[in-house]
């Protein structure tokens, strides 16, 4: 068995970030990658969908939801498999900080004060209050599926960009178990998926009245026990 001989040691990345991986002659392009294995001070590995050169240089930014701050860095390919890639940081953008991975060890959701989970796929709706609903316009459905659910809150993609604040009317249902989550919810923060050709928006809602706030407990306890 070969020595460790990584200076820093490696841990699994925070939940819920988003990644772009991007040569910097093609900063417009599809990204190389859009999920980490794990991390560390002086670089990343990378899942990738296709053998990378080493030695290439690349663009790396990992930002998270509802974050201004986002990790910005140049780096090079140091080695490469059929699915995977070493990256080494060469330098990093000045005011960046790579998420701490002892924090990400202690809680990968340090301040949610419920667990998400995904419960499956069902009928998901979130029509956004606008000046056009207040003067009887019905209002549109601009969910376009659910990511993950808690207690407190969801994360859903939409078909456009909303602003923190928003309120809106939110209505999931379930088949298994048979349950009905709606009730009033609002955007805590929204950002564009630049993986995604198509304008899709990942969107943070908080609840802030359910007409069931049995029904969300119902989910959580048969997906978390």
């Amino acid at each position: 068995m070969t020595a460790e001989r990584r200076r820093h040691a490696r841990c699994a990345p925070m939940v819920g970030y988003f990644l772009t991986c991007r040569p910097p002659e093609r900063s417009d392009g599809p990204s190389l990658s859009n999920r980490l294995i794990d991390l560390a001070p002086g670089g990343v590995c990378l899942a990738t969908p296709q053998r990378l050169s080493p030695g290439l240089r690349v663009i790396l930014e990992i930002r998270l939801p509802g974050e201004s701050d986002r990790f910005r860095a140049q780096a090079v390919v140091a080695w490469a498999g059929a699915e995977a890639a070493g990256l080494r940081f060469e330098s990093v953008d000045e005011d960046a900080d790579l998420p701490d991975p002892a924090a990400a060890r202690k809680s990968p959701e340090p301040r949610r004060r419920h667990k998400r989970f995904f419960p499956g796929r069902g009928d998901v709706a979130f029509e956004p209050q606008t000046l056009w609903t207040s003067i009887g316009f019905r209002p549109r459905d601009l969910a376009l599926r659910l990511v993950d659910l808690s207690q407190s809150g969801a994360h859903l993609v939409c078909g456009e960009r909303l602003k923190p604040g928003v309120l809106g009317r939110v209505r999931f249902d379930f088949s298994y178990p048979r349950t009905t989550v709606e009730g009033e919810a609002r955007v805590v923060w929204c950002r564009r998926d630049t993986l995604k050709l198509a304008p899709e928006w990942h969107v943070g809602l908080t609840f802030r009245k359910l007409a069931d706030p049995a029904a969300v407990r119902t989910l959580d306890r048969a997906f978390l026990g």
